[in-house]
């Protein structure tokens, strides 16, 4: 269906590769679920885990080494870029990796105290980087992220564990689907507005982001169902 929508739906105006495109993301997908099933059915998932972990680790390391020395700079057009991509790359992939850490560690190491000072000081310095790159979306993922890792292994946790309910994730998937039709009306909310502009400091657009969501809108008039591949 992918390649289908984005063969018919063919046109300069949304770019020249875009069946090229949809071919290597139907490929990761297809790539990342196979992997995903043989780790189970192989019974070496923690062995996926190692990898995954150790893998990201050397790549997050050089990417800070390369931040902070700056014995390397890197520009898109008038815009800094790091080794692994952008600003948000780089921040979500420091939570990310941080996040296989503690899974490898909580099948290991029984031991909660210890893990959870180890991810508090952690997220002070994924939140350090986040401020560092300008990246406010990340800052708040780890507030976000230490709340949810001091609650794990507590009785609260029993709560929370309503959330891994499909029902539930799907509500929360058609939540983040729907956000760009409420997007401007949410941010002209009072409370709304002052979060954005005076404790995070940007502006009521969500530096641009309401305006893209308003093109998304206009352009994928017409083709909600199916997209653009």
């Amino acid at each position: 269906l992918l390649l289908l929508s984005s063969y018919f739906n063919r046109k300069p105006t949304i770019g020249e590769k875009s069946l090229y495109d949809t071919l290597r993301l139907i490929l990761f997908l297809s790539e990342l679920f196979l992997l995903m099933i043989w780790a189970i059915e192989a019974e070496r998932t923690e062995e996926l885990l190692d990898f995954c972990f150790r893998y990201l680790l050397v790549l997050v390391l050089i990417t800070d080494l390369l931040f902070f020395t700056r014995i390397a700079v890197f520009y898109s057009g008038r815009h800094e870029i790091y080794l692994v991509g952008t600003k948000f790359d780089v921040s979500y992939l420091h939570m990310n990796l941080l996040t296989l850490w503690y899974v490898r560690n909580n099948i290991r190491d029984r031991r909660p105290a210890r893990r959870k000072m180890m991810v508090a000081l952690a997220l002070l310095f994924i939140l350090a980087v986040s401020i560092r790159v300008n990246c406010m979306t990340g800052a708040i993922g780890c507030v976000v992220l230490f709340v949810f890792f001091m609650l794990l292994n507590t009785r609260i946790q029993r709560q929370f564990l309503r959330f891994a309910q499909p029902s539930l994730m799907m509500l929360f998937l058609f939540a983040s689907v729907a956000f760009p039709f409420i997007a401007e009306k949410l941010v002209s909310l009072p409370f709304v507005r002052f979060v954005i502009e005076e404790l995070i400091g940007r502006d009521s657009t969500m530096t641009g982001r309401v305006t893209i969501f308003g093109d998304f809108l206009e352009k994928t008039s017409g083709h909600l169902l199916w997209g653009f591949g």
